[in-house]
């Protein structure tokens, strides 16, 4: 998906050498299925990129989320959301 979207080498391996990029290309062609266009898809990329690195984020740092939304209490989970909606 990367490679439809950014056209410039150097820019397109910044986002092939960057952590997560499984998750960032599904993200995009979820978004490109529901018909974003192809620009609103590169500033989107240029997002997840930053997000990203500002976070650190490392497929090891999801791994805790991950496992609390696949294995945590539902009447947990459905209080912790009752309570962040207001």
């Amino acid at each position: 998906m990367l490679h439809q979207v950014i056209r410039r080498t150097y820019y397109l391996n910044k986002h092939l050498e960057a952590p997560l990029l499984k998750e960032r290309e599904e993200y995009l062609e979820y978004l490109a299925s529901k018909g974003y266009y192809r620009e609103t898809l590169k500033i989107t990329a240029e997002y997840l990129l930053r997000i990203t690195e500002y976070l650190h984020l490392e497929p090891s740092t999801l791994k805790p989320a991950c496992l609390w939304t696949n294995t945590a209490n539902r009447s947990t989970r459905v209080r912790f959301e009752e309570s962040s909606t207001g």
